[in-house]
């Protein structure tokens, strides 16, 4: 956090490629700033670190460069690098997940969204509603309309971008974010497909010969389809109002509307850590790699958006789930003259995409993982609640009572 009056003094600087975002110090004022005896800080210095951008990883490399003359602590140490708004360890962690979110921000290996398809907004925006001809076509007996050969940028940034760079999350997308209030409320974000048109890949149901076996099939299905609120994506919908339920509450029936594929991720709180850095890459992987390029699954679930944030997104029991490894390498520099400590990204080295760890070893499951991201307090505990309701688990009954519920909010009860 940094308090108003460092603002007009936070410095940016560019050395060669790499960007470095600074904290600066005013003129150091009183005892408790003084230079430290031995300890770093009366010389430059630059030194790289290849683990995670936060306040242990930092304090551990000043730990070990302080000097052997050093006496202080590293956490001092790093308190005086940090400048005069720093003077504890709380306000040190702060500055720390500061420094390091405005490295990932700064830095030359961004990548825009819109660099994906090269075929502007409206693409765009209608392939994540569901729409486009990757959404609808279906390759032909006689060779036309081949999903890899038409969509083949998306493995060209798979193999650069989304391994190498920081893709940004589309907020922009009025199908991603119908709200346009520019951000997922719950920190999660999934898709929901309903056919598959791709053959020969393993998954899904459409085989060859296309013409004859591949015309509305269907992926393979790991969720139960709950309703659809249509006032969370009437921008996408073009549907005003209105809801659509698919369970039948009298006779106590569910999984009633044919096979259905859900998969997400989700992000922590602070911007410093991979997940939420990453969480665009992630987005291309699930919605435009994995399912699409890979799988061949295609259309939206009607009424709501194929992929969105999940506050926007159709009810459902659970979402399969992707998160991010990233292999990086940041520098730390200080530069004296300006009493300035600074944090860059210098290289990506790698990212993998993995199955979800959730809590209490139910991995794969979306929900699962944010309830991890919450227990382990890099989500807000109420947004994990929310979530809760979009993925109202898979339980026998869970599906009807979410319906239940959803329509006694519009004044229809059910009658006992």
């Amino acid at each position: 956090i940094i308090s108003p009056p460092r603002l007009s003094t936070l410095a940016k600087m560019k050395f060669t490629a790499t960007l470095f975002a600074f904290a600066s110090c005013a003129p150091l004022a009183n005892a408790s700033r003084n230079l430290i005896d031995g300890c770093l800080g009366s010389n430059d210095f630059t030194f790289d670190f290849k683990d995670q951008c936060d306040y242990d990883e930092i304090l551990k490399v000043i730990g070990r460069e302080k000097g052997p003359g050093c006496t202080a602590t590293a956490a001092d140490v790093l308190i005086f690098l940090l400048g005069n708004s720093v003077v504890d360890e709380v306000t040190a962690r702060a500055e720390i997940i500061s420094l390091c979110t405005d490295a990932y921000e700064s830095s030359d290996l961004n990548f825009d969204f819109k660099g994906i398809s090269q075929q502007g907004y409206q693409f765009d925006n209608e392939y994540y509603s569901g729409g486009s001809y990757w959404n609808y076509e279906v390759q032909t007996n006689a060779g036309e309309n081949v999903l890899r050969e038409d969509a083949a940028r998306v493995k060209r940034v798979y193999d650069d971008q989304a391994q190498k760079g920081i893709i940004e999350l589309p907020m922009y997308l009025e199908a991603f974010d119908p709200s346009k209030d520019g951000q997922c409320d719950m920190n999660a974000a999934f898709c929901c497909w309903v056919q598959d048109r791709q053959a020969n890949d393993n998954n899904g149901n459409c085989a060859t010969p296309y013409d004859q076996r591949c015309i509305d099939k269907d992926p393979a299905d790991n969720a139960n389809l709950c309703y659809v609120d249509h006032n969370r994506s009437s921008l996408v919908s073009h549907v005003g109002g209105g809801f659509t339920v698919f369970g039948d509450i009298i006779k106590n029936e569910e999984d009633i509307e044919g096979p259905i594929h859900c998969h997400g991720f989700a992000w922590a709180d602070h911007g410093n850590d991979p997940s939420h850095a990453y969480r665009g890459n992630n987005m291309f992987y699930v919605s435009m790699y994995d399912h699409l390029h890979q799988r061949g699954y295609v259309r939206n679930v009607p009424g709501s958006p194929m992929c969105a944030c999940a506050e926007n997104m159709a009810v459902v029991t659970r979402a399969d789930c992707t998160e991010i490894k990233a292999t990086e390498t940041f520098t730390i520099s200080y530069k004296t003259t300006t009493s300035t400590f600074g944090v860059s990204l210098k290289e990506i080295h790698d990212i993998d995409f993995n199955g979800c760890r959730g809590i209490n070893n139910n991995n794969n499951d979306l929900e699962s993982y944010v309830a991890r991201l919450a227990r382990d307090g890099k989500l807000a505990e109420s947004k994990y609640e929310r979530l809760k309701r979009i993925l109202v688990g898979k339980k026998r009954g869970n599906c009807n009572q979410a319906i239940v519920d959803f329509m006694a909010t519009k004044g229809i009860v059910k009658n006992n």
